[in-house]
C-alpha cells in the first residue's frame, strides 16, 4: 500500500497482537513477492485500491479502501507483552545479490535504536516529521517510530512528490525530514 495512517495502524496492531509484520516493497516483481510470502509464511495481506492487483494466492487480503473498517470490528482483545528478544518486524532486502532476505528485528533492538535517535536528534513533541519515503522501507519506518516515540507530529505523504514535499515543509511547519542529510535539518531548524 501507499503511505497512509492505516498502514501504521496495521503495523503496530500486528505487533500488539503478537504477530510479526512483514512490510512488502510494492515495486518488487510478482515472483519476488511470492517468494517473500512463502519464506515469511504470510497469513494476511493488507493492500490499497491502487495495489489491489498485487495478489498472493492463498493469502487473505484486507483492502484499506474497502474492507478495513469491517476488519476493525471491536471485540475482546488482550495485547501481547513481548520479551526484549522477540522479533517485532521482518523487513526483506531488495534481493540485489540474489533472493530477498528476511531481516529479523527484535523489540529490544528497535527500542534501543529509537531511543538513541530521539536523543541524538533531540526530538521533542514540538517537532513535525515529514515522511514521504515508502513505509515498507526501513528509513521511513524508523522516522515514524522516532517521531511517535518523541511525541512529535507526523506529516505522512502517500508517496514522494517533489512539489508536494516542498509545499508540505512550509504548510505544516515541518522541522524534521525523513531521509534527508543532517545539514539540511540544521538549515531547516535555523
Amino acid at each position: 500500500a501507499l503511505n497512509r495512517t492505516e498502514y501504521i495502524e496495521a503495523l503496530y496492531g500486528t505487533m500488539r497482537a503478537g504477530a510479526i509484520p512483514v512490510p512488502l516493497n510494492i515495486k518488487l516483481p510478482a515472483e519476488a513477492l511470492a517468494f517473500i510470502a512463502r519464506d515469511a509464511d504470510l497469513k494476511l495481506l493488507f493492500i490499497d485500491a491502487a495495489h489491489g492487483k498485487i495478489s498472493l494466492p492463498g493469502i487473505p487480503t484486507v483492502d484499506f479502501d474497502t474492507g478495513y473498517a469491517d476488519f476493525l470490528k471491536p471485540g475482546p482483545f488482550v495485547a501481547v507483552e513481548p520479551t526484549p528478544g522477540d522479533v517485532c518486524l521482518q523487513p526483506y532486502t531488495s534481493g540485489s545479490t540474489g533472493r530477498p532476505k528476511g531481516v529479523l528485528l527484535t523489540h529490544a533492538g528497535q527500542a534501543w535504536q529509537i531511543d538513541a535517535l530521539v536523543k541524538a536528534r533531540r526530538m521533542t513533541p514540538d517537532d513535525r516529521v515529514l515522511v514521504a519515503a515508502p513505509l515498507y522501507h526501513k528509513n521511513a519506518l524508523v522516522w515514524t517510530k522516532v517521531g511517535m516515540a518523541a511525541g512529535s507530529s507526523l506529516v505522512l505523504l502517500a508517496r514522494f512528490d517533489q512539489r508536494l514535499y516542498v509545499e508540505s515543509i512550509g504548510r505544516y511547519k515541518v522541522t524534521r525530514l525523513s531521509g534527508v542529510p543532517t545539514m539540511f535539518h540544521l538549515i531547516l531548524n535555523d
